[in-house]
């Protein structure tokens, strides 16, 4: 058989024409459209790819067919093929480091970038937010919803200190050198250090440390505590007074007003709404019968204390504010303040958990604290219990005024030393109001060795000092002269003075607790003892006059100059501090006479003066914020100002001015000195009569402050007294 053979070049010409052409590929690679904004860089930065545009090209030969922006990459370092985003750290530097920029099945592309060295480098860790940090007992840790960021400080050349801040997830956590999580918390209240740990930049070991706090107990508002055991004066004793010599008077009845005719003006609560200062005092007494004024009570623990936050001691705060009476070698807060007020004021209140300062309070790692700082204080642990208890504020705004009644901040720490504020005091923050979340105005602070130390006859459970700070956050002022030491207008005998016995009738009355009797033309009264309600006397300069209310009662004004009578006696709350600390009450009894002067000063254009007619103080609504005579004078060393001299416009002379002195039966000059148990002859007893001529060199110029004249006088008729 022949067989064909047919040539390529036959087959070509036996076959259509064909145009042929090279069969080139498509190469594709990333290409730099622009720059990132930073291509220089300090050791410890992170890298910002801000400003790059990168875009995916694909190339036939030389020709371009497409290029489209693209965001789906990603950047390496080009020597170690590490990636590199927001989140990387240059922790190595050099002149010239290249990074890749690589997507699959493109060529990459690269970059290069500096990163300079630093020097002075600190590293820590910072905490962003805490988990739960508050247990009940028994209960386990979590860690859930700790957040954390490594901060870098250092120095540059150029630009000085700089600081660089990056998430930190690599890290151990420990308590008592075990795993955090799931960590079971003790039965006792404590507070617990949780340790993180970590590794800086460097390759050191850093670590931090939170408190995680065991509760004593839940908290869910003010509790009122009842005390069977408080026993109210129950006697019959009593001291009649023999009141004569009113110049110009017609006054053909009794020439007297009875408590129950008269209804007081105003009070320190009152004041204090329209005072100088916006100290806004807790309310002292109700018009519908016993008052309930709730305290917070915050034991604050300082820094490199916190081995003393024991039950022991907690059990100790809360017996000073709130122990039974008959618990209590003196008194506690609360059974004293129900006692003397007669039961018009029931302190009712929380006493919270240990306060660890040093997790929130910066200020507390230096060697002293400045009252401003406790004033943040006081407002940081009123919003701190809020927090942990779940309090609502408004329970402890009695008055609804957008302000807490009454806080109380106990620190446990150094040694309380009158040169720092490590010191006993009561102040006020200025806050105005907000009802919605009431506010800290008000508040006291005060040392754990003043109830535990002061004193050996009460050692711990002394609640003398938190007795007298807690009377000026009820408006009482300190009874004392601040300026000169040898100057005591109550003789130290006053729980406004240096802290002993019973509040006085001046106070009672000032806080509403009881209503006096108005003498006014010659009569007798007959009044029962100091440690009753509505058991004084006020005598009135002369031609003072008292206007009449809707339902018939003489209103009086206290804010005015009078003498001031009442029957003391060595009884109850005067009897228990016979020998406490250098000051002792009077094993003794009989009339105990006050001058009183607390007329309000007003401010006008700068400048203060008395009102002309003190009851204006009590009804004026211009809006003048008023001040109080002081039983301190001003001097050049007296950096309080709180002498009368002090406000401008008010004479020099006001400062011999004071709020209460004790008038003396003897007519002795009192001071800090002056042994009263060894001269008991200072109260007037049966038969002892006062007129202003024989013992004017007990008051300023022979006579009231006021120019006023004061024409009448008294005798002491007779005291009926068993002890």
């Amino acid at each position: 058989m022949n067989k064909k053979i047919i040539t390529l070049s036959a087959l070509l010409f036996a076959l259509p024409s064909i145009t042929l052409t090279s069969c080139q590929g498509v190469e594709k690679k990333l290409e730099i459209a622009a720059m990132p904004t930073r291509v220089e860089y300090y050791r410890y930065e992170t890298f910002d790819p801000s400003g790059l545009i990168v875009n995916a090209s694909e190339y036939r030969g030389d020709s371009l067919i497409k290029s489209d922006s693209i965001t789906d990459y990603n950047i390496t370092f080009k020597d170690s093929g590490k990636v590199v985003d927001e989140t990387t750290v240059f922790t190595e530097t050099g002149t010239e480091i290249l990074l890749s920029i690589n997507k699959e099945g493109y060529d990459s592309a690269e970059f290069s970038i500096k990163v300079e060295n630093v020097s002075g480098v600190r590293q820590e860790i910072e905490i962003v937010s805490l988990p739960e940090t508050h247990y009940q007992p028994g209960e386990t840790f979590s860690s859930e919803g700790l957040s954390l960021i490594l901060v870098t400080t250092f120095r540059t050349i150029n630009d000085g200190q700089k600081k660089v801040s990056t998430v930190l997830t690599d890290y151990e956590l420990t308590i008592d050198s075990e795993e955090a999580d799931g960590y079971k918390l003790p039965m006792d209240t404590c507070r617990i250090p949780v340790t993180i740990t970590a590794t800086d930049y460097d390759g050191d070991e850093i670590e931090a440390t939170f408190g995680v706090f065991v509760l004593r107990q839940e908290v869910d508002g003010p509790t009122i505590y009842k005390d069977d055991t408080i026993q109210l004066a129950d006697d019959n004793n009593s001291l009649t007074v023999s009141i004569n010599g009113f110049k110009d008077t017609s006054a053909s009845d009794k020439g007297y007003y009875s408590p129950e005719e008269v209804e007081l003006g105003s009070t320190f609560y009152d004041y204090s709404k329209h005072s100088y200062d916006n100290w806004k005092y807790a309310p002292s007494y109700s018009d519908e019968g016993t008052q309930q004024t709730p305290l917070l009570v915050v034991p604050v623990i300082v820094p490199g204390y916190e081995t003393m936050a024991t039950d022991n001691n907690w059990d100790i705060i809360k017996k000073v504010f709130f122990g039974d009476s008959a618990d209590m070698k003196f008194e506690s807060l609360h059974s004293y303040y129900y006692k003397s007020s007669n039961g018009k004021l029931d302190i009712t209140g929380t006493i919270t958990d240990f306060y660890y300062a040093d997790d929130e309070s910066s200020f507390f790692h230096s060697s002293t604290i400045k009252e401003t700082q406790i004033a943040t204080l006081a407002q940081e642990c009123a919003d701190w219990a809020k927090d942990i208890y779940d309090l609502n504020l408004q329970d402890y705004d009695s008055d609804k005024d957008g302000l807490i009644d009454a806080m109380w901040l106990v620190y446990i720490g150094p040694k309380s030393s009158n040169y720092n504020a490590y010191w006993a005091f009561s102040s006020t923050t200025m806050a105005q109001g907000d009802i919605n979340n009431p506010k800290v105005n008000n508040y006291g602070w005060c040392g754990f060795d003043f109830l535990t130390t002061h004193s050996e006859q009460f050692a711990n459970e002394d609640s003398h000092v938190v007795i007298h700070e807690t009377g000026h956050m009820l408006g009482l002022n300190d009874y004392y002269s601040y300026s000169y030491s040898s100057y005591g207008p109550l003789g130290r005998i006053d729980m406004m003075d240096n802290n002993v016995g019973d509040q006085n009738g001046y106070s009672k009355m000032m806080l509403g607790w009881t209503k006096p009797y108005i003498a006014y033309g010659n009569c007798e009264i007959t009044i029962p003892t100091s440690l009753h309600e509505n058991a004084v006397i006020v005598i009135p300069y002369d031609g003072k006059t008292y206007e009449q209310n809707k339902d018939g009662k003489y209103i009086f004004n206290p804010f005015d100059e009078y003498l001031l009578l009442e029957f003391y006696v060595p009884d109850d709350l005067n009897e228990l501090d016979y020998d406490y600390y250098d000051v002792k009450t009077i094993k003794d009894f009989g009339l105990r006479v006050y001058h009183v002067d607390n007329r309000l000063a007003h401010q006008k254009n700068g400048k203060w003066s008395f009102y002309e007619n003190p009851d204006d103080g009590i009804t004026d609504v211009s809006g003048n914020r008023n001040t109080i005579i002081s039983n301190t004078e001003t001097n050049s060393g007296d950096a309080y100002g709180y002498g009368e001299s002090y406000y401008t416009g008010i004479p020099e002379s006001a400062n011999r001015f004071d709020e209460i002195r004790w008038i003396t039966q003897n007519n002795t000059y009192l001071n800090q000195y002056y042994d009263i148990n060894r001269n008991p002859d200072i109260l007037f007893k049966t038969g002892d009569n006062f007129t202003l001529n024989t013992y004017r060199s007990q008051f300023n110029n022979d006579g009231f402050n006021c120019g006023k004249e004061f024409t009448s006088s008294f005798t002491v008729k007779e005291i009926k007294y068993q002890a």
